[in-house]
């Protein structure tokens, strides 16, 4: 599958980094460090929590 295409959930920067220059859609979910100006620039959402996730998910199905 094409990358763009792809939905990838990172805790750390460095996962970020590397998720968003694979051209992944990436969304942070922080655990030891909070997000920077550069991990939001770089993802498109940052979430509190994994069940923060999953209930977006599931509220975009159709």
């Amino acid at each position: 599958m094409a990358p763009q295409y792809c939905l990838a959930l990172e805790d750390s920067h460095n996962g970020v980094r590397s998720a968003s220059s694979a051209g992944m859609m990436t969304v942070m979910v922080p655990d030891l460090l909070p997000p920077t100006e550069e991990m939001k620039t770089l993802c498109v959402g940052i979430a509190r929590c994994l069940h923060e996730v999953a209930t977006a998910l599931i509220g975009r199905r159709t």
